[in-house]
């Protein structure tokens, strides 16, 4: 019953917060248009503010479990009433002359800020809420993450399929407002099961009487967690973060304005979230990490090489590279994650590895490069962070370093050939570069 109740209120938390995103892109985009730099922005909004909930929880969670932790955690809940319904603020106007951006990020802290502060709080508070459950499975509470992230991929699903054609922007804010209240309850729930667990009772009575050591009071064993690791957990939610952004940006840009097209990469990158953190593997994580390098290489060839793919080619060679790529790196924060101890730190250094990849392709990048540098850069740095395949011997190791540089270098030389002799190689340059990699990836 407790993991039912902390598994449905995490499920509506990820779904009211990943449904709020496109609702209020579809509320600004009359306003801005639906640039693939104001969604951009809105992201790393987004994730910023992900970061400071997952920092808040972070340090409220480091006090000993008590009722008081969750009313004060119950009360800030009730804060984002005050600026419920959803809307956007009156009589703001984007400037005509000057950059749009910095307006774009104060409505979104006006409008939205602290709804989706609070709602980016629940994950982690939630989480170590269950630890002090009397429960076989809170000793590792890490699958509610991925229970998290089921919600978001429906709240990301449910609104382009299901609400957005059936309810008008007010009544859209109306129902999210009573999700939010629906929330406020079940959180209410899940404080009174934390607080009144035979677990968590005890640690009272422990604190109430001076005679007893707190010492001595049975948790689990805390590994101390070095900076290697640290910057390691940054760069793996930074490489895929970045690349999300670009593919979104590749896509926007080059196929055909669709209505809320730029919600299929943020799905790829949640679903990755969602299979590294279950309880069973569904996906191997070994062949992931061998058929990365083939589907980075097919991803970059056209790049460098300026052959343009059609579009659907192109839209499931982007998509499918970026799963793969994700799924390696989130794959590899899975395999290390700490104790329940550091839970909030380790979920606090992934948020801040997601805000700087967004940062990184939101503000420096088209500052820094005149063209679509960081998907590209994105990419190497996915391959560069892939671990040794368990399989790996000095041979096949030899052949991963070999085997991309002569594939690559073949098709840059049948470029090159088809260009010198005006053949019509376009097909088979495309065959060339999505056919290999494709049947790579399929045949698990």
């Amino acid at each position: 019953m407790p993991l039912a109740i902390f598994a449905t209120t995490l499920f509506l938390s990820a779904a009211l917060m990943f449904t709020l995103e496109p609702m209020f892109a579809k509320m600004i985009l009359p306003v801005l248009g639906g640039t693939p730099a104001i969604w951009n922005t809105c992201m790393v909004f987004y994730q910023a503010t992900l970061l400071a909930g997952y920092a808040y929880a972070n340090v409220s969670t480091k006090a000993p479990p008590s009722p008081r932790r969750a009313v004060i955690q119950l009360a800030i809940l009730l804060v984002p009433l005050a600026v419920l319904p959803i809307h956007l603020p009156h009589a703001w106007v984007p400037p005509t002359e000057n950059s749009p951006i910095p307006w774009l990020i104060l409505v979104l802290a006006a409008a939205i800020g602290l709804p989706f502060f609070c709602l980016a709080t629940i994950t982690l508070v939630l989480q170590k809420w269950f630890v002090d459950v009397e429960h076989a499975s809170a000793r590792d509470p890490y699958f509610l993450y991925a229970a998290s992230n089921i919600g978001s991929m429906f709240g990301l699903l449910c609104y382009p399929l299901i609400i957005e054609p059936h309810l008008g922007l007010r009544d859209q804010s109306f129902v999210w407002t009573l999700g939010y209240g629906l929330l406020v309850v079940l959180m209410a729930i899940c404080a009174t099961v934390s607080c009144g667990s035979p677990r968590n009772l005890s640690h009272e009575s422990v604190q109430d009487d001076p005679s007893l050591n707190i010492d001595e009071i049975p948790s689990t064993n805390q590994v101390s967690i070095g900076w290697r690791l640290r910057l390691r957990w940054l760069t793996l939610a930074f490489a895929p973060a970045s690349l999300m952004l670009g593919v979104t940006t590749v896509l926007t840009t080059e196929i055909p304005p669709i209505p809320l097209f730029w919600l299929a990469p943020l799905a790829v990158y949640l679903l990755s979230f969602i299979l590294v953190f279950a309880k069973k593997q569904v996906v191997s994580h070994d062949q992931m990490v061998e058929r990365l390098p083939f589907l980075v290489l097919a991803a970059l060839i056209p790049v460098f090489s300026k052959t343009q793919l059609p579009i659907w080619m192109e839209l499931i060679l982007n998509l499918v590279t970026l799963f793969v790529a994700a799924m390696v790196c989130h794959g590899e924060l899975a395999k290390t994650r700490p104790g329940v101890e550091q839970l909030t730190e380790f979920f606090l250094w992934i948020s801040l590895g997601g805000v700087l990849g967004g940062m990184f392709n939101a503000f420096l990048a088209p500052f820094v490069f005149r063209t679509l540098q960081e998907f590209p850069l994105a990419l190497i740095m996915a391959a560069m962070l892939r671990p040794v395949a368990t399989r790996s011997t000095t041979k096949t190791r030899w052949l991963d370093l070999s085997l991309p540089v002569l594939l690559g270098s073949a098709v840059v030389i049948l470029i090159e050939v088809v260009k010198k002799t005006r053949l019509e190689g376009g097909p088979i340059l495309h065959l060339v570069i999505f056919a290999p990699a494709m049947l790579n990836c399929l045949s698990f």
